[in-house]
């Protein structure tokens, strides 16, 4: 009876071994590598794409102050143009403004979801701008 209650004791500190062994191994995989610094990770992180987010919105307050210039002395088909134009740009701006608003509060289960869908956003946001950028006479 005492050796088997001597190999219960072997097995249960097995098990338990490997409980503590498979949360290490959680914790490592939420923090992102291992060493501890999975918050300083995604605060870095965070603060990288809120700084993507900021240029982007720069260059699209850039983009909107040259067509509100041009809207001026532009002909009245090309005011049209500028107004679709400044349409866009203003709907681009406020998704960033959105994502900006979220950046920092994202939960940290969500923010790999929010990362790719924000580069997405970014890249679309990229191309469009790209396309914006070029004169409406060169289009």
């Amino acid at each position: 009876m005492k050796r088997l209650t001597k190999g219960w004791g072997v097995i249960s500190t097995v098990v338990l071994l490997a409980f503590i062994i498979a949360g290490c191994q959680a914790d490592r995989g939420r923090n992102g590598n291992g060493n501890g610094n999975g918050h300083q990770n995604i605060a870095t992180e965070r603060q990288d794409y809120r700084q993507k987010l900021e240029d982007a919105r720069n260059r699209i307050d850039e983009r909107i102050g040259t067509l509100r210039a041009d809207l001026n002395n532009a002909s009245e088909d090309a005011k049209q143009d500028i107004n679709n134009e400044l349409d866009n740009l203003n709907e681009m701006r406020d998704d960033i403004n959105i994502r900006l608003s979220q950046v920092d509060n994202i939960a940290e289960d969500q923010w790999q979801t929010f990362k790719a869908e924000t580069d997405r956003t970014m890249e679309s946001i990229t191309n469009r701008l790209k396309e914006v950028e070029t004169p409406l006479e060169n289009r």
